[in-house]
């Protein structure tokens, strides 16, 4: 006897990954800044838009420091030395103060040294010194530089690299973030009537301590600082599902049970094309 029968099959079945996003509780960030006469609107922009990245601190609850430092290592009042006290959770009034430290002016010197201000910030004799308290044992450390220049520092990219992987005697306790220019080439970004130059040095380290690279000339300010908040704060940027999805369009993302679309910013998370475009890299 013959028995008929439909159906339809399915090579793969349903997979649910499941992951928990969790900050890190102690957080030192060091802001390196450019302080050379083009940064003038880029400063003032930080100032502005610097509620964006403390109010993420506070609403996870963080016990962070905050440090700032400018590119000028011709200045010995500048040096890698901390401008204005380390702003803590027990400042008064953090964003007054952040405001403050970063009015390190527009005078500074045309070599912009970024990453020599970075190591000589974190090394002796200043951390134990004029920046004593800065970076606290465990702690994750977040340096974030800050220009429209490629750093023309002596120290070298990979040096810098193996100088934040044992800073913290954890390499995924450090990260270098870069907010300035294209990635590489040659030809620089307009932001109006102000050229950004392609900074690789910096890109470099960037991409090889876990950091990330924002493009100065194509987001505002505020899109920056929230995006550089996640990585200051160690929330995880990225997550590895099992398996390999013959069709993309069948997967879905649900962040506390919503529903992520296509085009929300937090996609960066999981989405490298989309994260260029949200950090403005493809420029």
């Amino acid at each position: 006897m013959d028995v008929l029968a439909d159906g339809t099959g399915a090579n793969e079945g349903l997979i649910t990954d499941g992951f928990v996003q969790s900050a890190a509780s102690t957080v030192d960030v060091l802001f390196v800044l450019d302080n050379s006469g083009s940064m003038d609107d880029n400063l003032n922009a930080l100032n502005n838009e610097f509620p964006v990245f403390i109010n993420q601190f506070v609403n996870l609850g963080l016990d962070y420091q905050i440090g700032v430092v400018s590119t000028d290592m011709d200045d010995p009042t500048h040096s890698g030395r901390l401008q204005g006290p380390i702003i803590t959770t027990s400042t008064p009034d953090p964003i007054a103060q952040f405001a403050s430290n970063t009015d390190v002016g527009t005078d500074g010197s045309l070599d912009e040294k970024g990453l020599d201000a970075a190591y000589a910030a974190l090394s002796m004799p200043l951390i134990a010194n004029e920046n004593a308290g800065l970076v606290r044992p465990g702690s994750l450390l977040t340096v974030i530089a800050i220009s429209d220049e490629p750093d023309q520092s002596d120290v070298d990219a990979s040096t810098m690299i193996s100088f934040l992987d044992t800073y913290q005697g954890d390499p995924t306790l450090s990260s270098f973030s870069i907010v300035g220019g294209p990635k590489t080439g040659i030809l620089p970004c307009w932001r109006g009537i102000f050229p950004a130059a392609p900074v690789p040095k910096y890109w470099n380290v960037a991409n090889n301590t876990g950091g990330i690279h924002a493009n100065i000339c194509n987001l505002d300010m505020s899109v920056i600082l929230t995006q550089l908040s996640v990585v200051a704060a160690g929330l995880n940027q990225e997550y590895v599902i099992q398996g390999n999805p013959t069709d993309p369009s069948g997967i879905e993302v649900l962040v506390d049970g919503t529903p992520l679309v296509e085009d929300d910013p937090q996609n960066i998370r999981g989405n490298p094309k989309v994260r260029e475009a949200y950090l403005g890299e493809s420029a």
